[in-house]
């Protein structure tokens, strides 16, 4: 009985009648219904409030989500504020690309401050060239874009940024993390180039060089570019070849490195007390006698 009263108020209209009798025979669902499908929206809320709380959230992005297929962005943006969705609705303004908005709501979002330099780099990124540089400079994030680029891997726009009048101090560290990208990328030749020309890095290449085992071009960049680390490298090597258990290189590379008390040390531990000796004899001959009364 209440409940075919309820559907009668509902078909005229009356729908605060309708749902005092819904809610009677706790047929709260209905109202909320009844609400939704007659976009009262605020009595449909206030009454998911009440007797759905733990789907709120989902109610909202449900009418932030109905609200921006309709093309009604400012009511869709509330929503998704309510539901604390601020990425959906940056989202929303980026498609339609409103980046003004997209960067008013990403600055309001207090519990996510990164979220305005993001959307900032990407709005940037949108317009490129000089605007991409003026409207940075305006935001004063343009530092925050050059390291955001650098982390993305985006090294085009990265150099664009910085070769602007206000940042020319940051190419060649731009040019150094780019050489390292390509250096992990295999890309030794093009690393090699981005060290060597703009970076001061070139001691750090050698050695990337020398982990790969790369030696020609290891000591080839280092008795270049820096020939102070040329020794870093023929330590690398020997290293490697006593580690494969080719002693005579590396005692011949340990030497050339001018590192005589390495090349016993390691014959050393490895039990290869004539060979220790031997060396010692030769280039450090005052540790000779100590190596034998050790061995005998």
């Amino acid at each position: 009985m209440y409940l075919s009263h309820a559907e009668e108020f509902e078909k005229i209209g009356n729908y605060k009648e309708a749902e005092r009798l819904y809610l009677t025979v706790k047929q709260t669902d209905r109202a909320i219904s009844m609400y939704k499908n007659t976009r009262q929206y605020r009595e449909m809320l206030r009454l998911v409030k009440q007797f759905n709380a733990d789907l709120l959230n989902q109610t909202y992005l449900h009418l932030a989500e109905q609200f921006q297929s309709e093309g009604n962005f400012k009511q869709a943006e509330q929503y998704y504020l309510e539901a604390k969705d601020w990425k959906s609705a940056v989202s929303m303004y980026r498609t339609i690309d409103r980046w003004e908005d997209a960067y008013r709501v990403a600055s309001s979002c207090t519990e996510q401050p990164e979220l305005r330099k993001q959307v900032a780099y990407l709005w940037a990124k949108h317009l490129g060239g000089e605007s991409a540089v003026r409207l940075l400079t305006r935001l004063r994030l343009i530092e925050n874009a050059i390291d955001y680029a650098t982390e993305h891997c985006a090294f085009d726009f990265a150099f664009e940024l910085a070769q602007s009048g206000s940042c020319t101090e940051r190419l060649p560290e731009v040019h150094n993390k780019y050489a390292m990208f390509l250096e992990d990328e295999g890309k030794f030749t093009e690393a090699e180039e981005q060290f060597i020309k703009h970076s001061d890095k070139t001691n750090k290449f050698a050695m990337a060089s020398s982990r790969l085992r790369d030696w020609d071009s290891a000591a080839r960049v280092a008795s270049e570019h820096d020939p102070d680390s040329i020794n870093d490298v023929l330590l690398g090597q020997a290293r490697l070849a006593f580690g494969e258990k080719e002693f005579a290189q590396a005692e011949a590379l340990l030497l050339r490195a001018q590192r005589p008390d390495m090349a016993v040390r390691v014959y050393r531990e490895a039990g290869m007390w004539e060979e220790a000796i031997r060396v010692a004899e030769t280039y450090l001959p005052n540790r000779a006698e100590e190596l034998k009364v050790s061995v005998y």
